[in-house]
């Protein structure tokens, strides 16, 4: 099940918010063909938002990192968010500039943010709806992965964000650690206004 716009602005903490620190514009090989799952399955002590989707191949260590972060804390992870459709993108990047923010200052990738910024202005000064100013960005963001340009590590199969609302910093101090552990790469994104944990699988 895909996060839809409705679901995103009724949870707009729980949407997760982007690894914008740490996509980029250099190409990378797409792990595209991994076999995912659109509805998510079970994984003890782990909660997954129901338009969460994320390949077989992470689920094992995911698994293991909730199981040890149980051990340690007692608690349950919340994942947010996996990977990402082109039109899903472009819905919570128009979010993001609806609210004013300068996504070429957010993300790393600037030219790649520079070209869904200029869909965006072009569709708003055409006066197009919403829904036709997203699809303009999604067919932007959609050449730039055609290319094998990501602008959010989102779009590539094996990045899953950990919700940290309501996680204190001695938990979220022992979670990076069981996540380093795991040799999984992750990026703390726990000051930003949906604190998260982004995770990208290799």
């Amino acid at each position: 099940m895909f996060l839809t716009r409705n679901e995103s602005a009724r949870r707009p903490e729980e949407a997760g918010e982007d690894d914008a620190s740490d996509a980029s514009d250099t190409n990378n090989e797409s792990d595209a063909s991994d076999d995912e799952s659109d509805a998510p399955v079970a994984i003890p002590h782990c909660q997954i938002n129901p338009w969460v989707r994320m390949p077989e191949r992470v689920r094992p260590t995911l698994a293991s990192i909730a199981e040890a972060f149980h051990e340690r804390t007692g608690k349950q992870l919340r994942v947010t968010s996996g990977t990402r459709t082109p039109e899903e993108q472009a819905w919570l990047m128009y979010r993001k500039m609806r609210s004013g923010a300068n996504i070429v200052r957010i993300y790393k990738a600037t030219k790649s943010a520079q070209a869904i910024r200029r869909a965006y202005r072009r569709g708003r000064s055409e006066g197009l709806s919403e829904d036709a100013v997203i699809a303009k960005m999604t067919a932007v963001i959609a050449r730039q992965v055609n290319r094998g340009v990501y602008i959010s590590r989102h779009l590539r199969a094996g990045a899953v964000d950990i919700g940290a609302r309501g996680m204190s910093s001695e938990h979220r101090a022992i979670l990076k650690r069981i996540i380093r552990r795991h040799r999984v790469h992750v990026l703390d994104e726990t000051k930003t206004r949906w604190p998260h944990f982004h995770l990208a699988f290799r």
